[in-house]
């Protein structure tokens, strides 16, 4: 069983994280994607939408796509890299990905135990073409890089520009691959401040 793990603060749900969805089950060949809604990401304001509110959302929207789940982990409101570690035990027999676009690596460093996260999960963001080559040079990727060369183990990706994937060389550490997305601009800040 292939799993997408793709969280956020859902702020609302929309179309655009159904795409990404989508997208990850089919480049991926991911039995499902599971969406965990955060009940407050520390990288952003404090939500004035509730939690349950958001996460009815989700349920509303992912109805008619039954390779969607939406978890509730509220209650284990804890760092991702202690969710993904509990939900790799829970489900041994899984193999996962976290699914993120790439909007999210600008801050990625800055997600408590970040390394220690890259170690455990292969991490699969989506971005739109023009950002790909950014994506590279955000500063997650060059600690991450600056990690497995220090181990003697790299940098061992390299960047297809044809494909738009980071490809593996042969890594022993969980990869980053990158995947072109279309121009599908909707943004969960957009949504809250038109309604």
């Amino acid at each position: 069983m292939k799993i997408g793990l793709f969280g956020g603060s859902f702020n609302p749900a929309h179309q655009g994280h159904i795409y990404i969805s989508e997208l990850a089950i089919q480049k991926l060949a991911l039995n499902q994607v599971w969406w965990i809604p955060t009940s407050q990401n520390p990288l952003k304001e404090k939500s004035k939408t509730p939690y349950k509110t958001r996460l009815e959302g989700c349920l509303e929207i992912t109805k008619n796509h039954p390779k969607i789940c939406v978890k509730n982990f509220e209650k284990d409101s804890i760092s991702t890299y202690k969710l993904v570690k509990k939900i790799k035990a829970q489900y041994a027999d899984a193999q996962f990905y976290w699914v993120m676009g790439a909007d999210n690596l600008e801050k990625f460093h800055l997600w408590k135990n970040f390394l220690p996260l890259i170690k455990l999960i292969e991490f699969t963001i989506f971005s739109r073409a023009n950002f790909l080559l950014k994506a590279k040079e955000t500063r997650a990727l060059q600690i991450y890089h600056k990690a497995i060369s220090a181990r003697g183990e790299g940098p061992k990706e390299y960047l297809d520009n044809q494909s738009g994937i980071c490809k593996s060389m042969g890594a022993k550490l969980p990869k980053f691959s990158l995947f072109k997305t279309k121009n599908y601009d909707i943004s969960s800040s957009a949504i809250r401040n038109n309604s």
